[in-house]
């Protein structure tokens, strides 16, 4: 199970999410600044300082795990989260002073 510390709720290297940490960086920190875990289907999402958002399959219990990624700000993303029902993932730009929701079909 997830512990409630780190990034979102997240531990920074729990066992269930070690595939959002590539392999060829060693700084943890810029990999991403903010998570999420929808409840279902059990999908986690990144944002990063590029702007991009990440959706991975959870868990994601193998470096380098695939993902999809979806662009929309310009910037970094300050924070994501999925809505209660999961329908929708709402991200919030730093720099660009953006808000995206995004449709989760």
């Amino acid at each position: 199970m997830i512990k409630s510390s780190g990034i979102n709720g997240l531990a920074y290297l729990a066992p269930e999410i070690i595939g959002i940490y590539p392999t060829n960086t060693n700084n943890i920190e810029k990999q991403f600044n903010c998570a999420h875990l929808a409840s279902h289907p059990m999908k986690l999402a990144t944002g990063d300082d590029d702007g991009n958002v990440k959706l991975y399959k959870f868990p994601c219990l193998e470096k380098d795990a695939n993902f999809d990624v979806y662009y929309g700000h310009s910037s970094n993303i300050t924070n994501l989260k999925f809505t209660t029902d999961n329908s929708h993932l709402i991200s919030i730009g730093g720099d660009d002073l953006c808000v995206f929701v995004w449709e989760c079909i």
